[in-house]
């Protein structure tokens, strides 16, 4: 916040010109921050527009999001998304197959900036010679053969059993007993994809 109000606080040369503060994330700061985000976009708003870019709206207080105007944007779809991160590879000269791009564009989940987070991540370590299972461990993403294979276990095993997230672990108490192996790394991955 303090670099938010020194920027904001800079004298502007042209004074016809406004500046701009783009803040990424905003629904994942918390209640506190926002509201001095808030106080900061009313003393400044003479001044200032402000561009807050979140994930959920709901976790934006309510005198933040009256204050804006809303703009929804879907989600792109991987055959977007994967010429961009081809882009990205050749102008950095690494070396990707284009079935590492599409995992990468899969993590994304449609969202643009995740797949290029994790294709950062990943270039950091390597720059040519991975492969899809590389991406999934180092982007910390559960494959989706053990996504199918989890729902599978549901499916069939799991049909009269009540479960929601909050018995969650009577859900892995039921698998142990029926003797399924729950490796470490699957229970992991379990457990980000339920909750």
């Amino acid at each position: 916040i303090s670099k938010i109000k020194n920027f904001l606080n800079k004298k502007i040369i042209n004074i016809l010109k406004k500046q701009l503060v783009i803040l990424d994330d905003i629904d994942k700061i918390t209640t506190k921050s926002q509201y001095s985000i808030r106080i900061l976009m009313e003393e400044f708003q003479h001044k200032c527009n402000f561009i807050l870019i979140c994930n959920l709206t709901n976790n934006i207080i309510d005198i933040i999001q009256h204050r804006c105007e809303l703009i929804v944007l879907k989600s792109l779809e991987s055959s977007d998304i994967v010429p961009v991160l081809d882009n990205i590879c050749k102008s950095e000269k690494i070396n990707y197959s284009k079935e590492i791009l599409e995992t990468l564009a899969y993590i994304g989940g449609g969202d643009i900036r995740v797949s290029i987070n994790c294709l950062q991540q990943l270039s950091s370590l390597y720059k040519d010679n991975c492969t899809v299972e590389m991406v999934y461990n180092i982007c910390d993403y559960p494959q989706p053969e053990l996504i199918t294979n989890i729902f599978d276990l549901i499916n069939k095993d799991l049909l009269n059993y009540y479960f929601t997230p909050g018995n969650l672990f009577n859900l892995i108490n039921f698998a142990k007993s029926k003797n399924y192996n729950l490796i470490e790394y699957e229970l992991k991955d379990f457990l980000k994809l339920i909750l």
